[in-house]
Order: structure tokens, then C-alpha cells, then sequence
């Protein structure tokens, strides 16, 4: 049987952002630097900005991508099956275990209070933006890939 996969049982919280929303932000930072009629944005050490409108954990994403492709009709089970990182990194990574880790396995949380604060950015798309994009997506996968295979079992 095939099943979608997720390296190790964890709950690894990641930040997300649609890609129109960061792009807002990138034109407000430009106008900033570029505005002759204000200081600039605060930049060097004082200039990272964070974008994200929302947070999901990586099991959450394999669930929702492998209850998204069983609906359609891509997989037989919704049933996500839990790998080690080795496996994980023997599939994905050519054996970079430390790699998977990094990527698949860990934690990566910030906020865009600098974003929203000084340059008034807004974002308009949020969790459930980001939860119900899967249907397209898995959609898309197929279409280009000709079936749902990669990370699967």
C-alpha cells in the first residue's frame, strides 16, 4: 500500500506566508528605501523583516496533503505513516541526515511585528488560506507529475 510520509513523530512548527502577501511586503520595503521624502527602513543588523500570516506543523501539512490526494482519488488511504530521519534522508537527501533534520525536523518560528509596525504591512491571507490551498495543489502535483508519488511509500 502507499502512504504518504512524515520523518519522525514530532510536532515541528514552521511559519507561513502567500507568496502575494510577501510580495506586498517587498514593495513596501522598496518604496521605503526608495522614498525621498522619509528616512529609510531600518536596514543592515536592524533590517530583517519576517513575513507570516499563520503556523502549521509538519505532520498537519502530510495530513492535510494525504486526506487532500485519498479525496482525490490519487492515494487509497489518507493514512500518513511515520519514518525515521535516516529513512527520511536516505529517500530525500541522498543519506544527509543533519539536513532532514534541519528542514524536515525542527522548528523555525518568527514574527513580522517590524513588517506590520513600521512599514504598515497588512496581510490579507492567513490560516485558512493556507489550509485550503491543498485541493489545487495536490490537483497541480498530479497533473505535472502524473500521479502523487514523490514522498510517498
Amino acid at each position: 500500500m502507499i502512504y504518504p510520509i512524515f520523518p519522525t513523530n514530532r510536532s515541528q512548527h514552521w511559519n507561513h506566508v502567500h507568496v502575494v502577501d510577501l510580495a506586498d511586503l517587498y514593495v513596501l520595503l522598496l518604496r521605503g528605501i526608495l522614498s525621498a521624502s522619509s528616512p529609510p527602513p531600518p536596514h543592515g543588523r536592524d533590517g530583517i523583516y519576517w513575513a507570516e500570516t499563520g503556523e502549521h506543523t509538519w505532520l498537519g501539512v502530510s495530513q492535510a496533503i494525504a486526506k487532500t490526494a485519498k479525496s482525490q482519488g490519487f492515494i487509497p488511504t489518507g493514512e500518513v505513516k511515520s519514518i525515521s530521519l535516516k529513512e527520511a534522508a536516505d529517500a530525500f537527501m541522498g543519506g544527509d541526515e543533519s539536513y532532514v533534520e534541519v528542514v524536515m525536523a525542527s522548528n523555525s518560528r518568527t514574527k513580522a511585528d517590524k513588517a506590520r509596525e513600521l512599514l504598515g504591512w497588512d496581510p490579507k491571507r492567513g490560516n485558512e488560506d493556507f489550509w485550503g490551498s491543498f485541493e489545487d495543489e495536490v490537483s497541480v502535483v498530479n497533473e505535472e507529475r502524473g500521479s502523487v508519488k514523490i514522498g510517498y511509500v
